[in-house]
């Protein structure tokens, strides 16, 4: 019965072009989250920690119908948190 609580590791496979982006995302401090919600439809979010441990902060954030539709919304995730932490800036960019 959902929501159980329990935590279980999830990989997919991807372009070598968004896993590059999804480790700079994780060496950001990020981490990936994805949840079945009871409809069955996936919540898939991007998060980091603030200082306080017990709070959030969503970066990126894509619901789909769990199905074929989830590696586009893989990718479409990626690219928005990368877009949001402005990791595809250069030193010269974010002066």
């Amino acid at each position: 019965m959902r929501p159980d609580g329990r935590k279980h590791p999830v990989t997919i496979e991807r372009p070598p072009d968004i896993e590059t982006l999804a480790k700079a995302i994780m060496q950001a401090g990020c981490r990936f989250e994805i949840e079945v919600l009871q409809t069955g439809a996936v919540s898939m979010e991007i998060v980091t920690d603030v200082p306080d441990p017990d709070l959030r902060n969503v970066v990126a954030i894509e619901i789909c119908p769990n199905g074929p539709q989830v590696p586009e919304a893989v990718d479409r995730l990626v690219k928005s948190a990368v877009s949001t932490l402005k990791l595809n800036e250069t030193k010269d960019q974010k002066q």
